[in-house]
């Protein structure tokens, strides 16, 4: 019985191929921070008042963010994976007409970095975030991700969401689904 069960998991490995870059497995901010250092902005300006410019990403960790979301009435945080292609996952055009019409200040913050969806022009507000992996010694996204979410929301056990709406720094909804926000 064991010889049966070794034979198919040798016939499964054989028949894996893995293709890609492993984007969301990885950060890729050492990548990015060689192919094009002018992209990332460790601003020692306060981030939260900087305007969107297109083909820059600022870092910070989820404190930093915590502290510009205290000085609006009401926030919302968008954890933008560059690559999704699933029905929930809109453009950050939309994502900021939905924050315009809920009278929120949007952040975005990106979940990894993607240099060529880091380039485009998006019509949006506030530069995209991205998260700063060095602050958390780690280039593994779950490691990263799952740190920054805890200084963002104050709490030991995150779960990780796509859209986290605050009324100052007070978080009031978790959800993945843009739809739950309208």
């Amino acid at each position: 019985m064991n010889k049966i069960y070794f034979f198919f998991f040798i016939i499964l490995l054989s028949s894996c191929q893995i293709n890609g870059s492993f984007g969301g497995l990885v950060s890729h901010q050492k990548k990015l921070e060689k192919s094009n250092p002018n992209m990332l902005v460790k601003s020692n300006e306060d981030i939260c008042f900087q305007s969107y410019k297109p083909a820059k990403v600022f870092i910070v960790n989820g404190k930093e963010l915590l502290s510009c979301l205290s000085r609006n009435e009401k926030s919302l945080v968008h954890i933008w994976k560059p690559n999704c292609r699933s029905d929930l996952c809109i453009p950050l055009s939309n994502v900021e007409a939905i924050t315009n019409d809920i009278n929120a200040t949007l952040y975005i913050v990106a979940e990894y970095y993607d240099e060529a969806k880091m380039k485009i022009d998006y019509k949006i507000n506030n530069p995209i975030l991205g998260i700063d992996c060095k602050y958390y010694k780690s280039s593994f996204t779950k490691k990263y991700l799952g740190d920054f979410l805890q200084g963002l929301l104050q709490k030991k056990d995150v779960i990780h969401y796509d859209y986290y709406l605050f009324e100052g720094s007070q978080l009031k909804l978790e959800t993945n689904s843009y739809q739950d926000l309208q």
